[in-house]
C-alpha cells in the first residue's frame, strides 16, 4: 500500500493516493517542527491533494530505507520537486526543491488511518 501511493503520489494520480485509505485517514506534514498542513477524512485529505496539483510541475519521493512494525511503517525519504508557480514560502517558480525526511504511515483494518509527513 505504501509503494502504490508513493508511486501514485510521483505520478500526480490522486485516485491511486486515495485508493488505500481509509475514511477517517488523518494527514499531518511539518516543516522544522511546525505543522504546514493538516486533514481530518478522506474528502479534505483528497481536496488537500487535488489543490497541490498547482504547486509542482515534478515531485518524487525516494525511499531510501523502511522500517515496519505491526501497524506502522516508517519511511526515510528524498524529495525532489519542482515548483510550478511562486509560492509565499520564497520558492520561485522553476526552482528545484530538495528535501530530506521521513513519512509514518499508520494503519487500521487493511487501510492506511494516518499519513504524518516531516521534513
Amino acid at each position: 500500500m505504501v509503494e502504490s501511493y508513493i508511486s501514485a503520489y510521483n505520478n500526480f494520480d490522486i485516485a491511486g493516493m486515495v485508493e488505500n485509505l481509509d475514511a477517517k485517514v488523518v494527514f499531518e506534514n511539518y516543516s522544522n517542527g511546525d505543522i504546514t498542513h493538516n486533514t481530518n477524512g478522506l474528502d479534505e485529505f483528497e481536496n488537500m491533494a487535488i489543490a497541490g496539483l498547482e504547486y509542482f510541475s515534478s515531485r518524487s519521493q525516494i525511499v531510501m530505507s523502511w522500517d515496519a512494525s505491526e501497524n506502522t511503517i516508517l519511511v526515510d525519504i528524498k524529495y525532489t520537486g519542482g515548483a510550478k508557480i511562486d509560492s509565499p514560502n520564497g520558492i520561485i517558480a522553476g526552482e528545484e526543491i530538495e528535501l530530506g525526511g521521513t513519512s509514518e504511515f499508520n494503519f487500521h483494518n487493511k487501510n492506511i488511518i494516518r499519513i504524518v509527513d516531516k521534513s
